[in-house]
């Protein structure tokens, strides 16, 4: 069985797979520079912050992803996937403003980038 896009289920499923993949990698990117970046305890704990709403960030990105994946294989073949989108982005939203606010407590407390 194929579906519209002529994908195996086993194709289909793979790219849901590379798509986790994809934003989880995306992690390396701040997580690598952020180790041993920071001067204080308080830089340490607001490095760890941003490498975890980062995470958040990139694991609610790989939702949207995926949902707009199927909807564009099956279309709207039911509301969950409209659900996970809406869902998805009002995640991310919320991520992106407390990684920013983290992001600028970061640069007021003269902490190190190395980034």
């Amino acid at each position: 069985m194929k579906d519209q896009l002529g994908n195996t289920v086993w194709d289909h499923e793979i790219k849901h797979i590379d798509i986790y993949e994809k934003w989880w990698n995306k992690g390396k990117e701040i997580v690598d520079p952020m180790e041993g970046s920071y001067c204080s305890e308080k830089c340490a704990k607001i490095a760890k912050n941003i490498v975890n709403l980062t995470m958040g960030v990139n694991i609610w990105s790989a939702s949207l992803e995926n949902a707009e994946f199927d909807n564009s294989v099956y279309g709207r073949i039911s509301d969950r996937p409209g659900r996970i989108i809406e869902n998805s982005n009002t995640k991310i939203s919320e991520y992106q403003e407390r990684l920013n606010k983290q992001n600028d407590a970061f640069n007021e407390a003269g902490c190190t980038k190395t980034w």
